[in-house]
């Protein structure tokens, strides 16, 4: 049984694009899932409360993801906002010293 050439240069097309899209979805699934937290875990994390977390986030000191009713904060939005705050260390004396 005979194929004709343009049905054969279709079958190798999409199997091309299979191909493609299976690469695709190895790319995807090989990179490392960020944790999310959300109001309670970000409230522990960062050791303060309801009223100045959503003070932070109405300030846009934080950065979040809101599904309905829900707040998500990545491990991006935590490092992001850690690094707005950083003090640098001054005067810094050894013990004893």
């Amino acid at each position: 049984m005979a194929i004709n050439e343009k049905l054969l240069h279709k079958l190798i097309s999409q199997i091309s694009a299979l191909a493609q899209n299976v690469a695709d979805i190895k790319t995807v699934q090989a990179e490392p899932l960020r944790p999310v937290y959300n109001n309670e875990e970000i409230m522990t994390l960062l050791g303060i409360g309801k009223d100045l977390l959503q003070h932070y986030r109405n300030s846009g000191l934080i950065g979040y993801s809101k599904c309905g009713d829900k707040y998500w904060y990545t491990s991006d939005d935590v490092i992001d906002f850690l690094k707005k705050h950083h003090q640098k260390l001054t005067n810094y004396r050894r013990y004893g010293d």
